[in-house]
Order: structure tokens, then C-alpha cells, then sequence
């Protein structure tokens, strides 16, 4: 038998035994990401200390695997073309709410498949023990009728909800303190600043407010861990990480009399949420861990909205595989908020999100590896909705990573989004535009070989994305031809941008870190030429050892494009600051440096010509912007 015949055989061999036994969702990198993300969060609040557990069972297994020559997971297998699932697609234009493809029969079999192949595993590994074995699509038209700002958008018209909330006269406040969680609201006309009303969520950890139609929504989430009948060190009892999202709504017409009208609640932890054309829509990770053993007990693998469990026909199956965790989605009208409007159960683990004005796309990673060829893909299920109501339309699987909502736009209804293209250690970035059917229109591979996109900003039919390894690629593509996207500019510089943001016509600006040993903040002012050209036209160097939080949370920097101001939170040594700069045409120049108590908790907020910087741990500071003082 010659060599090739052999290894071919060793492949086919391989692939057959370790299919399966696939490792776990709970050990991807971005699952383990979350984990460690919500463990660093919420120290005093989740105690999932089973999950965990778990987590090092299933990193043992992998090793076992990896030392016996080959290991092959994949977490769904989606085609490479746009494939609905059958009498699965609807119409939202009549406004009829979803309807699902699946039972409860047929989900407790893809769970229990799931974890008895995990079983497996977790057998594996404790041999294996014994012997030692993180852009943006633009929202265009950033002029606001309101004489304050709002929360950075997206996608123009799309709400997105955050941690302070202004309506022009009042400020709305949330600080989450050990096992509760403060909103303040607070007066201010000027300088002078008046807490009016306050009051306590109890056992809850509040993560977004709205502001909207003189309501206050509050959305916040609880943990419980439910494993009464487990065994000690045996995952083999069905663990409902019992996480619940909560939607408290408040009449705030007089804000001194804040009084709730509605709470609303849904299973899972809180991933994200939008509020357009009068709705509430909010997403929610529902993660079943450890075998069921009665079918019965639907609760214990069916997840709740409003303390009932959902009916089949509100559950969507994508695929076959065998899964343990569902995205729950609803919408409630707040015109009628007695109720959600509109419930959705999607089996399966997106990561990241992306809504339109008329379309929702779901994101998630799939890791594959055979031996020594590894590789990233990643499966996009698009969603329809209209006035609250949701319709599964299809799901694509596309070669590489998409870590971020902003690496997403949806264009003249077509989708595009850039990605990261991992295989045998080695990355390379590309561009991807997709028709509405989710088929490939067009795309361009093979930019920034071993870098990774760090930021990335859409203004129209202009693609504008960073890279990075040693030098700061600024890639601009012109994305108005589908079929023919074209690479306009490539810009190098020293370090890299993990924020942009349009900053008035033809400019484009990019908070990041300026690379080398010092690690200092860097603010990158950018020409945007009418042929695409991309230059630096500026730039300002943070103090030495300095961070910021733009990369992780677009929402924590401030932008006002007209009155060319850009500010947020900082960190150097230990010495925290909010600092706001001006563009004067030639450079940036400070104009506030104010010490606040946590990074995380600061917001800057404009009202009429004074600029709050709200630190919510402390206190709200007012500054008259004519003289900053």
C-alpha cells in the first residue's frame, strides 16, 4: 500500500471514530471566553462551580485526543449555500407571529445525543487525569432633532440600550452593587443636578436601560443554579443553568413617580437587545447542562418565557447535530407591553448579533480540525421581523471568524461582513457580500496574511476595517459593485485601531493603542478621499501604560461629529480618567480630564451646551462648554 493510500485510509479512519465524540460547545474558545468574561463580571453573583468542573473534564478529553495522533469537531453542518429548513420559512408582512419546526420529542434526543456523547468524554478524560494527561456599521445620518446626544447606533433608527440614558431634562442612572442593583434618576438644567427618585432591583444584575415613549425599560438578569439530584463530580444529572432576563418597564412621564407598569422575563442569559419602530426586542443564551433523564420534565430542557414553558411550535431546529443550548428571543410592544408580542427558541449557540431595520442575522463560530489541518467557519442564520413578529428565513455556512457585530452590514439588502480566516496557526482576512437569498455575490480573500481585524466601520457602499500584527493595516473596499468588491486603500501605520467611527464628511477616527513597549492609547484622525483614499491626518498619544475599553464596547466612547469631539475613559498605571478632546482642524486638544472611580461605569452625555461625564460609582459631573469649566 502506498504511503498516500495509507494516510488517506488513516484520515478516513479517524474522522469516522472521532465524529463521534465531539468535544463539547462548552470548550470553544469563544464559549470559554464568556464563561471567564461572566466569572470575571459578576464574582459575587455566579457560582456555577459544576459548569466549571465540567469545562476542565472537557479540556482533559482534548488533550487525550489531541496525544491520540487526531481530534475533529464540528459544531453544525450547515451547507456552504443557503439552506431554509423545510416548511420552516414565514411571512412577517400580515404581522403572524413565529412558528417553529420541531418537538419536544426530537429536541430531548439532539440534547440527550449531545450529552451522551459528551459521557464519553468525561470518561476519557478522567483516565486521562489519572495519568497526568472582540466596528461597525455606520448609522449614516448621525443628526439628532433632540438638542442632547444618545447612545451610538449601529444601524440608524435601530435603538441600542446602555448604562446611562438622557431624555434632555433628566439622566437616567444604574449601578450594580454586591446582590442588587440602583437606578438613579436625576434632574438637570445646567450645572445644577438633582437626584429625584431612586429605587432597588433586589437580586438582580441590571445591564441596559432604554428610554423610550416616556417608558424606562430595565433589562437585568439573575442566576441560579438548579442541581439538587446531582452527584457530586458526575455531570451526568440534568443541570438547567436556571439564568433569567428580566423586562421591567416604568411610566417615567413624571420621572419624580417612576412607577413599573410591566415585568416580563425569558430564560437565559442576557446577550443583547434592540428597540425599533415601537418594539422591544431582546436576546437571551439558554444553556442545558448534564443528561435529562426524563422526557417528561420538559422543563428541565425547555426553556421559559414569562415563568411557562414554550410550546413546540416556538422552537426552530437548524440542524440535526446534536446541541445543548438555544438563543430565546421575544419582542414586546410598548405601546401594549402586557405581554411579549412575539416568542422565538433558535437550538443553537450564536455568538454574535447583527439587526437591520427589517432583518436579524445570527452569528456562531464553528471550529474544525482533522489531524494537523485546522480551520474556522461560521454558520449565519438570517431572521425577518416586522412589528414584533419573527420568521426563520435560512442559515449559511462561510469560511473564517466574525468577532463582532460591527464586522456586519446590511447593504441595499445584501449582507456583507469581514472576517478572520484561521487554518494551522496561520490567519488571513477577507471581505464577503452575500444576496438576500444568502448566496456569495462577491468577496476578496487574502488580506492581511497573519493579522487579525481588530476594528471595523461600514459608511454606505465603503468598507473600512483594521488589521493587525506588527503594523496597522487601514483597509478601505468599495463595496458598491456586489460582485466586484475593490480594495481602494491600504494604509500602514505603527500599532492599531480596535475603534473607528465616522467623524463628519470624508473623516474617519480610530481609538486604539500605538504598538511598541509603552503601550499608550492612540487617536488616529482619517482622510477619506472621494477615490477612496484612506490618510492619517492626525494623531495624539495617550500617557505611557495607558487603556481604554473603546475595543470591547463601542458604547463607551463619546462622538459628536459636529462639534468634532471624541471622549472616554481611561486608565494609565492606576489613575483613572474621563478625558474629552476637540479637533480644532489642525489637532486634538484636552479640553476635560475628570477622575472618576471605574472605567466601565463612566459615561460622557451631552445636554444643550453642557457636557455630563456620569460616573456612576460616584457622581455626575456638569461642565459648561463654552469655557470646560
Amino acid at each position: 500500500m502506498s504511503d498516500k493510500n495509507f494516510e488517506e485510509k488513516l484520515k478516513k479512519h479517524w474522522r469516522e471514530e472521532a465524529d463521534s465524540i465531539p468535544v463539547p460547545d462548552s470548550l470553544h474558545p469563544a464559549k470559554i471566553e464568556e464563561m471567564i468574561d461572566k466569572k470575571m463580571e459578576f464574582p459575587k453573583k455566579r457560582t456555577h462551580k459544576k459548569l466549571y468542573a465540567g469545562i476542565t473534564a472537557a479540556a482533559a478529553c482534548l488533550a487525550l485526543l489531541i496525544a491520540g495522533t487526531a481530534y475533529y469537531f464540528n459544531t453544525g453542518r450547515q451547507s456552504e449555500k443557503g439552506t431554509p429548513v423545510a416548511n420552516s420559512k414565514q411571512t412577517t408582512s400580515d404581522r403572524h407571529e413565529f412558528v417553529g419546526n420541531t418537538s419536544y420529542s426530537e429536541i430531548y434526543s439532539l440534547i440527550q445525543k449531545y450529552h451522551d456523547k459528551q459521557s464519553m468524554s468525561d470518561i476519557a478524560a478522567e483516565d486521562s487525569a489519572s495519568t497526568g494527561a472582540k466596528s461597525s456599521t455606520g448609522a449614516e445620518d448621525t443628526t439628532a432633532t433632540p438638542d442632547y446626544s444618545e447612545t451610538d447606533l449601529q444601524v440608524k433608527d435601530v435603538m441600542e440600550g446602555d448604562i446611562v440614558k438622557t431624555d434632555g431634562s433628566f439622566i437616567y442612572t444604574m449601578l450594580n452593587n454586591n446582590n442588587c442593583a440602583k437606578i438613579r434618576i436625576y434632574s438637570v438644567e445646567g450645572k445644577t443636578i438633582e437626584l429625584v427618585k431612586q429605587f432597588t432591583l433586589k437580586k438582580r444584575w441590571v445591564e441596559e436601560l432604554y428610554l423610550e415613549n416616556s417608558k424606562l425599560i430595565i433589562l437585568s438578569s439573575d442566576s441560579i443554579e438548579d442541581n439538587s439530584n446531582a452527584t457530586c463530580g458526575v455531570a451526568d444529572d440534568c443541570i438547567t443553568l436556571n439564568e433569567t432576563t428580566y423586562i421591567d418597564i416604568y411610566d417615567v412621564s413624571t420621572p419624580q413617580n417612576a412607577k413599573k407598569i410591566k415585568s416580563l422575563s425569558q430564560s437565559g442569559i442576557y446577550k443583547t437587545s434592540r428597540f425599533t419602530n415601537g418594539y422591544l426586542y431582546s436576546f437571551s443564551s439558554h444553556l442545558i447542562m448534564g443528561e435529562c433523564k426524563n422526557e417528561k420534565e420538559i422543563s428541565e430542557y425547555i426553556p421559559s418565557v414569562n415563568g411557562k414553558t414554550m410550546k413546540e411550535n416556538k422552537i426552530q431546529k437548524i440542524v440535526d447535530d446534536p446541541v445543548n443550548s438555544y438563543v430565546v428571543m421575544t419582542s414586546v410592544n410598548l405601546a401594549k407591553p402586557d405581554n411579549f408580542s412575539d416568542t422565538a427558541a433558535v437550538l443553537s449557540d450564536y455568538t454574535t448579533y447583527y439587526m437591520s431595520t427589517s432583518h436579524l442575522y445570527l452569528a456562531n463560530t464553528i471550529y474544525e480540525q482533522f489531524l494537523w489541518n485546522s480551520s474556522t467557519k461560521t454558520a449565519i442564520s438570517k431572521f425577518e421581523y416586522k412589528d414584533g413578529a419573527f420568521s426563520y428565513l435560512t442559515t449559511k455556512k462561510v469560511k473564517g471568524q466574525i468577532n463582532d457585530s460591527y464586522y456586519m452590514h446590511e447593504y441595499k439588502g445584501n449582507f456583507a461582513f469581514v472576517y478572520t480566516d484561521w487554518r494551522n496557526e496561520t490567519s488571513t482576512n477577507g471581505i464577503c457580500i452575500l444576496d438576500k437569498n444568502m448566496n456569495t455575490l462577491g468577496k476578496i480573500d487574502n488580506l492581511g496574511n497573519d493579522e487579525t481585524i481588530y476594528a471595523s466601520y461600514y459608511i454606505g457602499s465603503m468598507a473600512y476595517f483594521v488589521t493587525y500584527r506588527q503594523t496597522d493595516p487601514v483597509f478601505a473596499v468599495d463595496i458598491s459593485n456586489p460582485k466586484k468588491p475593490v480594495v481602494k486603500a491600504k494604509l500602514k501605520l505603527p500599532g492599531f485601531s480596535s475603534y473607528l467611527h465616522s467623524f463628519g464628511e470624508n473623516q474617519l477616527i480610530g481609538v486604539g493603542m500605538a504598538g511598541g513597549d509603552d503601550d499608550k492609547v492612540k487617536i488616529s484622525l482619517f482622510a477619506l478621499g472621494e477615490n477612496g483614499s484612506v490618510t492619517e491626518q492626525t494623531k495624539l498619544l495617550l500617557p505611557k501604560y495607558s487603556e481604554t475599553e473603546a475595543g470591547s464596547n463601542h458604547k463607551s466612547v463619546f462622538i459628536d461629529e459636529e462639534r468634532k469631539l471624541v471622549g472616554f475613559a481611561t486608565i494609565a498605571d492606576t489613575t483613572l480618567r474621563y478625558k474629552l478632546y476637540h479637533f480644532d482642524g489642525t489637532e486634538f486638544k484636552q479640553v476635560l480630564n475628570v477622575p472618576i472611580k471605574k472605567m466601565s461605569n463612566t459615561r460622557g452625555i451631552r445636554i444643550g451646551n453642557y457636557f455630563y461625564v456620569v460616573d456612576n460609582a460616584k457622581k455626575i459631573h456638569a461642565y459648561d462648554m463654552q469655557t470646560w469649566k
